[in-house]
């Protein structure tokens, strides 16, 4: 399970920019927060934002701007679902900062 939520939460409240962070087991509010990291089933779907990024593309929210970040092989199927809907795509691919280690 990714714990991309939780993470980008902590980082950003460690460089002091409030981020609240919302799951289905925690809720902490940031005093002053205009960022938000959340579970898919936790979020906002009914609420426009100006940037959002989605780990592992489970879900889709209205935004001006969306990072969609997940397997390559996705792409083309994003690509055609975004050519039907007339927004722009750009595809944009990264190096593995650190090394993927499974659980015990």
């Amino acid at each position: 399970m990714s714990m991309m939520w939780w993470e980008v939460a902590k980082r950003l409240n460690k460089a002091n920019v409030p981020c609240d962070l919302i799951t289905g087991q925690e809720r902490e509010e940031v005093e002053g927060a205009h960022h938000k990291a959340v579970t898919v089933e936790m979020a906002d779907v009914s609420t426009d934002y100006k940037c959002a990024v989605i780990d592992e593309i489970q879900a889709s929210i209205a935004a001006d701007e969306l990072h969609l970040c997940g397997d390559p092989a996705a792409v083309p199927l994003i690509q055609e679902i975004l050519d039907i809907t007339g927004d722009e795509v750009e595809v944009q691919y990264y190096e593995r900062l650190s090394p993927l280690v499974p659980m015990k």
